[in-house]
């Protein structure tokens, strides 16, 4: 017996290339916390989109509440000259 194919209907959640980024909170007790997050319609980002993931502004408001999103850019570069170790 083998597996039947993905079922991209009946299983759109497990085959979804959606992805939140933000704060999850508590699952067993949400909060208005829970909902300020970023969702992204695919995995890989386009230069302009990643730009507005840069450029979070903290302050913005939507239906009248802050949001207080922010970004942090992290290096992760090294001196090729010293290895792997560098």
């Amino acid at each position: 017996m083998t597996n039947p194919p993905l079922d991209a209907i009946r299983e759109e959640v497990v085959t979804s290339l959606q992805h939140t980024i933000g704060p999850e909170g508590d699952l067993l007790n949400p909060d208005e916390k829970s909902c300020h997050q970023i969702q992204l319609s695919q995995p890989i980002l386009r230069n302009h989109e990643l730009a507005k993931l840069v450029n979070l502004d903290p302050d913005v408001e939507v239906n009248g509440r802050r949001l207080d999103l922010r970004s942090k850019v992290i290096r992760c570069l090294y001196p090729v000259a010293e290895g792997g170790a560098g």
